[in-house]
């Protein structure tokens, strides 16, 4: 068993979240990763069974064209922020949160956050060539997972619970130009 702090910060603000009595055991593919957490009567274990493809989400659109004969210099400012914060699929139980994000941080990469923000005032420069369009999106790319958990019950009214979910998680902010 171990101990940790999970830090996850938004706009100025940290929150810091106490795992305590977490282990992670690193599972025989390279991608997966299994968490625990006890409780007085429970125990419930998280594991990744498959890493599903990262997603954007676009906090800012906007697009710059250039209908002159030559090429054109260009930057596409943000000040509106959008903050991600992570999530699980609809009906896990609390017990099984902690698990859940602890495996994502673990088998996927440990810049994952609780929540993130798109970021405030921040500016992208590029050039557009003559009669052409360039579109700039400003947004969080997330890790998305895909795992089940057990929440296993001691004493009376002993039982065991399996439940497959999904997670996504926030990794970086970033802008997209095309």
């Amino acid at each position: 068993m171990s101990s940790r702090l999970i830090k996850a910060g938004a706009a100025g603000l940290t929150a810091t979240l106490a795992v305590v009595g977490l282990s992670v055991v690193q599972a025989p593919t390279a991608s997966a990763a299994t968490s625990c957490k006890s409780g007085y009567n429970w125990r419930a274990c998280s594991t990744i069974d498959k890493r599903i493809p990262v997603s954007f989400t676009a906090g800012y659109r906007d697009s710059v064209r250039n209908l002159r004969n030559y090429p054109i210099t260009a930057s596409c400012q943000a000040s509106v922020s959008k903050t991600v914060t992570w999530g699980v699929s609809v009906g896990v139980k609390a017990e099984l949160k902690a698990a859940i994000f602890a495996s994502v941080e673990a088998s996927v990469t440990a810049n994952v956050q609780t929540s993130m923000a798109t970021g405030y005032v921040t500016s992208a420069n590029f050039t557009v060539k003559a009669k052409d369009t360039v579109y700039c999106d400003r947004g969080i790319y997330q890790e998305n997972v895909r795992g089940h958990s057990t929440l296993s019950y001691y004493g009376g009214g002993a039982g065991t619970i399996r439940q497959s979910w999904t997670a996504h998680a926030p990794s970086r902010a970033q802008w997209l130009i095309y």
